[in-house]
């Protein structure tokens, strides 16, 4: 999926994406929906995959040429999460546990768990921070499925971080019966497995 045909409307408001020794890393995604629906969400997904892997840093479509938003595309995960939220939020902001870009986990653990790359970590968790502070009102919803390919204690310990960065706002989940969002509490989140590893954005839907 592109930014033609059935996601003409969708809007990138801001990408931040830094290319390092021809790796990608995204580190922030804000969408505009047109929904008159003041509100935002923040969504917290496992890695990038492809959405702006073309464009440059700190991009604004409204700035940016046609040429280089049809090099763009907007992968699986993150237009079943936009086509479920679109009409319920202003402004969709996606985070990730890993800024890494990849569609394969092994190829996540590779470069965090054998290599023990620590920096990109920190430059995402400040940007987690940052986003939390700017939108203090803003719905969270965890959307990073299981480890798929990924270290486990690893993983674990990412999501562990994770939530002491959101601290006691309360999440919310995918649930695939009712395919609606369900909120957890900050006790919950400690309690319940399913809260750990919740639904990935590619089952929203």
């Amino acid at each position: 999926m592109g930014f033609t045909g059935r996601n003409s409307a969708l809007r990138i408001e801001y990408s931040k994406v830094i290319i390092h020794n021809t790796l990608s890393f995204r580190f922030a995604l804000t969408i505009k929906t047109t929904s008159k629906i003041k509100k935002e969400i923040i969504v917290i997904m496992k890695n990038p995959s492809s959405t702006c892997l073309n464009l440059e840093d700190g991009i604004n479509v409204s700035t940016t040429s046609s040429s280089k938003l049809r090099k763009s595309r907007i992968d699986r995960t993150t237009g079943y999460v936009y086509r479920f939220l679109k009409n319920h939020y202003k402004r969709i902001i996606i985070l990730n546990l890993y800024p890494i870009y990849s569609s394969n986990p092994i190829d996540v653990n590779a470069y965090y768990h054998l290599n023990n790359n620590i920096v990109s970590i920190s430059i995402n968790d400040t940007f987690i921070s940052q986003t939390l502070k700017k939108y203090p009102y803003a719905d969270i919803a965890c959307a990073w499925g299981g480890p798929n390919g990924i270290n486990n204690n690893d993983y674990d310990a990412r999501i562990g971080k994770i939530f002491s960065i959101i601290g006691k706002r309360n999440t919310l989940q995918y649930d695939i019966t009712s395919k609606q969002l369900v909120q957890y509490s900050y006790q919950q989140q400690n309690q319940n497995k399913k809260c750990v590893y919740p639904l990935h954005g590619l089952k929203w839907r």
